[in-house]
Parts: structure tokens; sequence; C-alpha cells
């Protein structure tokens, strides 16, 4: 490469660095407003990500609820034919009405009793409480 050459290569690369402040601020501002975009465009999905879980999540509620009643009612029905069918049953065996409601009072009375002391022993295995205090002492 000549002199000459080099010159106007090195004069090329010289002008290419002189950008004008204008055309710097232009392209700073380009690049504040893609960013501000972007992040802009990132909330707006977040968001309606969140808002179409919460919508699903409710829908399952609704669902798990009426579920839940539908299946206590089915329960109630049973029990309560299982009761009849006691009764009957010892009604037949020849025992005085009033013994046989004694008989299912008690053995309701009893079956109550046993499942509380059942969700008793059960709530107490949930050791949510002593992770709440254990979490909440520690961060003071």
């Amino acid at each position: 490469m000549n002199e000459h050459e080099t010159h106007a290569h090195s004069q090329a690369e010289e002008d290419a660095e002189k950008v004008p402040d204008d055309v710097l601020l232009k392209q700073a501002l380009e690049s504040w407003k893609r960013t501000f975009t972007s992040y802009e465009n990132k909330w707006h999905a977040s968001r309606r990500l969140v808002l179409a879980d919460a919508s699903v999540s409710l829908k399952a509620l609704f669902i798990c609820l009426i579920s839940v009643l539908l299946l206590a009612g089915v329960v109630m029905t049973i029990w309560i034919v299982i009761n009849i069918g006691i009764a009957y049953g010892l009604s037949q065996a020849g025992l005085f009405w009033y013994w046989v409601f004694a008989t299912i009072l008690i053995f309701n009375f009893v079956l109550l009793f046993a499942l509380r002391h059942i969700f008793k022993q059960a709530k107490q295995a949930i050791p949510l409480r002593e992770s709440i205090n254990a979490f909440f002492s520690h961060s003071e």
C-alpha cells in the first residue's frame, strides 16, 4: 500500500469515528426506547400470565368446592342408609325401639369422637405453625 492509500484509509477511519453528537443522542434514545418497550412487553406478558393462572385457579377451586359438597352429600346419604339398616336389623332382632335409638346414637357419638381424635392427631402432624414461628424468630 502506498502512502496516498494509507492516508486515504486513515482519513476514512477518522471520518467514520467522527459521528455528530445528535446522531449519538438519537441512537442512545432509540436504545433506551427499545429497552423500555422490551420491559413493558415483558411486564404485560407477565400480567396476562398471572391473570390467566388466577382464572384457572379460581375455576379449579370452584370445581373442588362443588366436588367436596357432592361427596359430602353422598357420604351422608350412605351413612343415613347404614344407620337405617342397623336400626332395622336391631328392631327385627327384637330390640325395643328405645334401645335401637340409644344404640344408634351411642354408635354415632363413638364414631364422632374417634374421628375427632384422628383429626386432632393429623392436625398436629402438620408442622406449619412451628415452621412459621421458626422462620420469623430467625429473621429478627
